[in-house]
């Protein structure tokens, strides 16, 4: 799970780095992911089948980014509620 997280931080410093005015990085190596109940699963979609992951994980981080991430989702496939996430 450890190398997953680093792959998160990686892919979300790259995605959002022209999105804010200021440098972020600092904020997204500091954010703390936890997996807490996770599954993987394939999902079909347009005769596709694309692995997915469902379930339940824990992000601690500075407020503009966490309201980012639970507006925007994470990860690819958005317009396909894809990487939806919700707030519990």
């Amino acid at each position: 799970m450890i190398q997953a997280v680093k792959i998160l931080k990686r892919n979300l410093k790259t995605e959002l780095e022209d999105k804010f005015s200021r440098d972020i990085s600092h904020d997204i190596k500091m954010l703390k992911i936890d997996f807490i109940k996770m599954n993987k699963v394939i999902v079909k979609s347009y005769d596709l089948k694309i692995p997915c992951s469902l379930g339940v994980l824990s992000i601690e981080g500075e407020q503009y980014l966490l309201q980012y991430l639970s507006q925007r989702g994470l990860r690819s496939k958005r317009g396909l509620c894809f990487g939806m996430l919700e707030l519990i």
